[in-house]
């Protein structure tokens, strides 16, 4: 697994994920300039979360374009967040109807305030809750965890309800990529 900071971030504008061998899932560079503003670098940093909006392409691949950042309405501590469901979702019609139905929800995000994040028990049983419960568009929600250091991605499936970390993509001979750890 490739290891990528927020400073290589900023220098490779966008991050891409494997679904698998045909799909790919690209974070744009203003989403992840939206995250970097919310990470827990400090002892007195928040949680902070919200809504993955973005695009499912011809190609089969997704294209995060937007994400909902904490609101008046919802909850933040050092090791919880908790999303207002009626804010956040103005802001998913808000979006749905400005891209003229394209703009979908894709998932959830939130920060942890450790290096390279991993889900707790509670994210992966509210994770899926979400599955079960969301309405969608396709047969699996995506679920972003930013640490200090590294953001990653996890795919739930709507079948089984399995839970699976996506790795970063990169093409052979990108200049950008990092070694594993």
């Amino acid at each position: 697994m490739m290891i990528v900071r927020f400073a290589e971030i900023m220098e490779i504008n966008s991050l891409v994920f494997s679904i698998d061998s045909k799909m790919k899932i690209k974070i744009s560079d203003e989403v992840l300039k939206i995250i970097q503003k919310y990470k827990q670098d400090t002892k007195y940093s928040l949680e902070a979360g919200g809504i993955i909006l973005g695009r499912y392409l011809w190609s089969e691949d997704v294209v995060i374009d937007y994400i909902t950042v904490p609101m008046d309405n919802d909850k933040r501590k050092k090791y919880y967040f908790y999303r207002n469901k009626e804010s956040h979702q103005a802001e998913i019609i808000k979006y749905w109807r400005e891209s003229n139905g394209t703009c979908n929800y894709l998932g959830e995000w939130h920060t942890h305030p450790e290096d390279i994040p991993k889900p707790s028990k509670y994210d992966i049983n509210q994770w899926k809750k979400i599955i079960k419960n969301a309405q969608y568009d396709n047969d699996y929600l995506l679920f972003l965890i930013a640490g200090k250091k590294q953001i990653k991605i996890w795919i739930g499936y709507q079948d089984n309800l399995n839970i699976k970390e996506l790795l970063i993509y990169k093409n052979k001979g990108d200049k950008n990529a990092k070694n594993s750890r």
